[in-house]
């Protein structure tokens, strides 16, 4: 909660390793690292030696949805939570194996993330419409949507 409000107050995206005590079973934060507007480093993340890396928290100013990043993020490291004003969304990896064509796929979808910022750029510049954006946007939710609904389990936290 308290990366949450940090990311809330500074307006850019923080964030830790998800780490299993060995000794007791609980899961603790690690390291928090801050980022920019809207991203973070997570190759910076750490965990104590006596601590197991079980997923990646980070925030989102504005919402729980994921990116595409987000997703890829998650799969790779088993669970990637998300924080915002809302509460708190999980995405954790439905296999308990790594698969490299599934991790694929979802790196594949990551063309229409890049795309959408292109899209905000040219909405910004006035080069589109925002009933334009809206539909590519929308595009790239359903797209999410699938990847979700194919990979991941949902878990919700609300505050």
């Amino acid at each position: 909660i308290d990366a949450i409000c940090k990311s809330i107050r500074s307006k850019t995206e923080h964030g830790f390793k998800l780490c299993l005590d060995k000794k007791d079973n609980n899961i603790r934060p690690g390291k928090l690292c801050k980022g920019k507007k809207c991203y973070i480093e997570t190759a910076e993340f750490e965990c104590k030696e006596n601590e197991k890396h079980v997923g990646v928290f980070h925030t989102h100013i504005k919402t729980l949805n994921p990116s595409v990043s987000d997703l890829a993020i998650g799969y790779s490291n088993d669970m990637n939570c998300i924080g915002s004003y809302e509460g708190i969304r999980c995405f954790k990896r439905k296999r308990e194996d790594f698969d490299a064509l599934e991790y694929a796929d979802i790196r594949l979808a990551e063309n229409r993330e890049h795309f959408m910022k292109w899209e905000l750029d040219r909405l910004e510049a006035k080069e589109i419409t925002y009933k334009e954006y809206k539909e590519e946007l929308e595009k790239y939710r359903k797209e999410i949507d699938g990847l979700v609904d194919s990979y991941f389990r949902v878990i919700d936290i609300k505050k």
